[in-house]
């Protein structure tokens, strides 16, 4: 669950130009992480196992992933064509929590979630997932990135990320994410690894 035990901690990384045969950026396999203000794009999975194996991320076992703040996009998979950013195959009692973060621009589906799982979920909350995922405050829109042919993924000032994220989130009584205001600028915090600063 949530509360098992510490996780490894990812705070102010990017993730880029890795190739792999399952999980272009990330393989994990039985641990749970924190991913904070993470950059994972031009990543590209690929070999003989299909659309589902995550060309950015890849998640087998009994884990509990947390994702806040994160960008996903541009990761691709190789001998498919484009597939899916995340996929969860997983185990009984494996979840995901993503929130405040863009998955944008990975092809034919942003997440592939095996959900014949009992007690495995993944739950996304304020966040723009491309062709949509339900969950509050998620939204399904370009979020205008500053300049992604070269790796630029702040968002420009009408991007329809900013402000749209959420600064406190708690779930089952754990407190995922509180961010104070000092943290962020406008009226709540931007959706993505970049929080909007103005001109």
């Amino acid at each position: 669950g949530l509360e098992d035990g510490p996780k490894p901690f990812f705070n102010n990384v990017i993730i880029s130009g890795n190739i792999s045969t399952l999980g272009g950026g990330i393989y994990t396999e039985d641990n749970g992480s924190i991913f904070n203000k993470v950059v994972i794009a031009n990543n590209a999975a690929g070999g003989s196992h299909g659309y589902y194996y995550g060309s950015a991320m890849y998640c087998d076992g009994v884990y509990s992933h947390i994702l806040k703040n994160v960008t996903i996009t541009n990761n691709y998979v190789t001998s498919e064509g484009n597939g899916v950013a995340l996929a969860l195959d997983s185990f009984e009692g494996a979840s995901i929590l993503i929130t405040n973060s863009i998955i944008w621009n990975e092809g034919i589906s942003e997440i592939y979630f095996e959900e014949e799982e009992e007690e495995s979920f993944i739950d996304v909350i304020h966040s723009d997932i491309q062709y949509g995922w339900e969950g509050d405050g998620n939204i399904n829109l370009d979020p205008l990135f500053s300049n992604p042919e070269n790796g630029d993924y702040t968002l420009q000032e009408n991007s329809p990320c900013i402000d749209a994220g959420t600064a406190y989130f708690e779930y089952e009584g754990e407190i995922i994410v509180n961010i104070p205001e000092s943290d962020y600028t406008g009226s709540a915090p931007d959706m993505g690894a970049y929080e909007f600063e103005g001109s």
